[in-house]
């Protein structure tokens, strides 16, 4: 079976799972009570017992997990009596099968509704495709647009006031923002834009702006401001659709990445609707055979596997993965039903990071895994970043812009490749000391920072020299966008190691996929060439 990689995370998914487990239950513990006959009938057959076992095992854990706890507490208690006659230190006799049938008919007989004690995973966003926050100074424009999105499953949330803007993307969390780009008059749409970003959480929120002009002006405005993509007024519903699915796609192209290998379907489902509610991207395997291809394929932040399965138990999986070069790094969490202390120790031993018990609570795995995830997250920070410049560094901005390749080549869009080089930067070093060439360096990659769309990359390429890569730009919309930049930094003052004040300027050469090439090779080659050019010519210019 091919990994399952379903997307309905919404509330109706998990109830849906919950009642298809329900009707499951019957005909699961009616085949374990064959089978604890069978066993025993004949005590000499080990692997009915076995059998018996790895069943009353995927019951407890996945009954209790999905919040059937009587059900699951009944399972537990078989399992156990199961693992202790496997283990030989006891026969057994007509008073322990008379216990084990029953605990069996507890479960059977137990209440059919989930207990309460199980919570449903709370839902981040409103059900539709997206939620959109949309900011103009006009009432009557934004109930239009609220009414268009209510008939297109989008919720608009609209605000007439910066502040309202603020406190509803604090309060609501929103997929995207769309500002209208003459709210609160000269410069107030970019100022609005910067505040959102600010706000915890919401550094990464797309964002566009509107506007009924449409001049190459504005959409540089727009561009150099951050904003994610631009949009004529008056709206229609394609526009509301279209832009709500961009900005679901750009929120969850940088998610969390999480395999679940579980031989329990209805356990993965449920689990991985929990973990998808969270904005985690989620691929759930039954087949334990396969997570080595879908580990070397996905690289996924974090594996969750369980212990007891058929066939190759999770320990054997785990030593499998330690053992390749795209698992033996990626943390491992182990799904056990058992509580006996030397499995937990064989979890570590087999190169597991942690453990956790089923039935699975929903706010331990959550912390567990964003422990996990958080760390992972500085790790990647720390070594993707130039420590001066704090942006992604020569190797991570290459990462970055392989992918805007693939996914320009994906969906037919330009990536402009823009190579920057401050002008004359060894008489800075020599003149006004090394200090005050860090000073250089560090501005202008704060100003880089603070400048484009999320889907725009920066880095500092090595040295003096800067790169930016254009997600959907041509070369000459990059040069214009690039233009206001070095306007910018030319009316930065900096100041020497003895008090001096100085200015500097950039040189800067463009190169777009797919016209100057289709590989990150040939780009940097070609613009590398025309960044010379610029240099041969006077310098402070962009050369496309």
């Amino acid at each position: 079976h091919p990994p399952e990689q379903e997307d309905d995370s919404s509330q109706d998914h998990l109830t849906a799972v919950r009642r298809a487990y329900q009707r499951k239950l019957p005909s699961e513990l009616a085949t374990l009570e064959r089978l604890l006959f069978e066993a025993q009938t004949d005590p000499s057959d080990k692997e009915k017992l076995r059998e018996c076992h790895r069943i009353s095992h995927t019951v407890h854990g996945t009954a209790g997990t999905l919040g059937f706890a009587e059900v699951s507490k009944a399972a537990g208690d078989i399992e156990a009596i199961c693992k202790h006659l496997l283990s030989g230190k006891q026969a057994p006799d007509r008073s322990l099968w008379d216990g084990v049938f029953g605990l069996l008919e507890k479960a059977q007989t137990a209440p059919e509704r989930p207990s309460l004690i199980m919570q449903e995973p709370t839902t981040r966003m409103a059900t539709g495709i997206a939620t959109i926050l949309i900011v103009d100074a006009d009432a009557d424009t934004l109930a239009a647009l609220e009414e268009i999105g209510r008939k297109n499953l989008v919720t608009v949330l609209g605000a007439t006031q910066g502040d309202q803007a603020l406190e509803i993307a604090n309060d609501k969390r929103p997929d995207g923002a769309i500002i209208d780009i003459d709210f609160g008059g000269r410069g107030g749409s970019t100022r609005l834009l910067q505040r959102l970003h600010v706000i915890e959480g919401m550094s990464d929120l797309p964002v566009a702006f509107m506007s009924a002009e449409t001049t190459i002006t504005e959409r540089t405005v727009a561009a150099h401001a951050g904003a994610s993509q631009f949009l004529q007024k008056p709206l229609n519903s394609d526009d509301i659709v279209d832009i709500a699915r961009y900005f679901t796609a750009v929120r969850t192209s940088t998610s969390s990445k999480i395999v679940i290998v579980d031989d329990d379907e209805m356990f993965r489902a449920h689990i991985a609707a929990i973990l998808r509610q969270e904005g985690m991207e989620v691929t759930t395997l039954g087949d334990p055979e396969q997570v080595l291809e879908v580990v070397e394929t996905l690289r996924p932040d974090i594996v969750l596997l369980d212990v007891v399965m058929p066939e190759v138990n999770g320990f054997d999986v785990c030593r499998m993965l330690r053992s390749t070069q795209s698992g033996k790094d990626v943390p491992i969490l182990f799904l056990t039903a058992e509580s006996d202390p030397d499995v937990r120790v064989e979890c570590f031993r087999a190169g597991g990071d942690d453990y956790i018990e089923k039935p699975v609570i929903k706010e331990e795995l959550l912390a567990r895994i964003g422990v996990r995830l958080e760390r992972i997250r500085l790790f990647k920070e720390r070594a993707d970043r130039d420590a001066l410049t704090n942006l992604p560094n020569r190797r991570a901005f290459l990462e970055l812009l392989r992918l805007r390749i693939a996914e320009g080549q994906r969906y037919d869009r330009q990536v402009s490749l823009c190579l920057m080089d401050i002008d004359k930067f060894k008489h800075v070093n020599d003149t006004y000391g090394h200090l005050a060439g860090d000073r250089v360096l560090a501005g202008l990659g704060k100003l880089l920072a603070s400048r484009f769309r999320a889907v725009d990359v920066r880095g500092r390429w090595g040295g003096e020299e800067f790169s930016v890569a254009f997600y959907g730009e041509p070369s000459e919309m990059a040069k214009m966008i690039l233009g206001r930049v070095l306007e910018e930094f030319r009316l930065m003052t900096f100041e020497g190691d003895h008090g001096e004040k100085f200015q500097c300027t950039f040189s800067a050469g463009v190169a777009t996929f797919p016209q100057d090439g289709r590989s990150t090779d040939e780009l940097f080659r070609i613009a590398d060439e025309k960044l010379y050019r610029a240099k041969e010519t006077g310098r402070n210019r962009i050369e496309i």
